[in-house]
């Protein structure tokens, strides 16, 4: 990721738009209304019949009605996400505009129980995946204060790694 930011940036701050007040989407289905954060039963997950990370994805995301719009966890807690920020390259600081460039690495770390899959295949130890991957599950919208522009390198579904551990933690990295 190519940032340039305003000087002085004493703090980079993550912060998620939902945190407070959770987003609930609600569609109409058979003429009753219905909250997109209720689950589905899944009777496939108590079985250990996947045995490739694309067919443990699918399973996950698709038949049993995961809602990428919805957040995952409490709707009365904030979810936790944990950041780490890897400064690679940091230079052409331009003094006249109080601005300077850095090339960072973003990793985000957070839970989301509806993507647990340690009972349903325990012979997958994590489900690694790019750019496909984050357009089917949820991730936080996370901006950087001070920012003046940035640039992804690459393009949109590259220099993206999604990692999903059978427990539910995913680890979101990008530069």
């Amino acid at each position: 990721m190519d940032l340039k930011f305003g000087l002085p940036v004493c703090l980079l701050e993550t912060k998620l738009r939902d945190s407070s007040k959770p987003y609930r989407q609600k569609r109409v289905t058979n003429r009753k209304l219905i909250s997109s954060n209720q689950s589905k039963p899944c009777p496939w997950r108590n079985r250990s019949e996947i045995t490739s990370n694309t067919h443990a994805l699918f399973r996950l995301t698709k038949q049993c009605g995961y809602d990428k719009w919805t957040r995952p966890g409490s709707n009365t807690e904030p979810l936790q996400v944990h950041t780490r920020i890897f400064v690679y390259f940091l230079g052409s600081i331009e003094a006249h505009y109080l601005q300077f460039t850095a090339h960072i690495l973003v990793r985000f770390r957070w839970r989301d129980p509806r993507l647990e899959y340690k009972v349903m295949s325990p012979s997958i130890d994590k489900i690694v995946g790019e750019g496909v991957l984050r357009n089917q599950i949820w991730v936080p919208h996370v901006y950087l204060v001070n920012e003046h522009e940035s640039k992804m390198m690459g393009a949109d579904q590259q220099d993206v790694l999604i990692t999903a551990l059978p427990d539910g933690t995913i680890y979101y990295s990008t530069r």
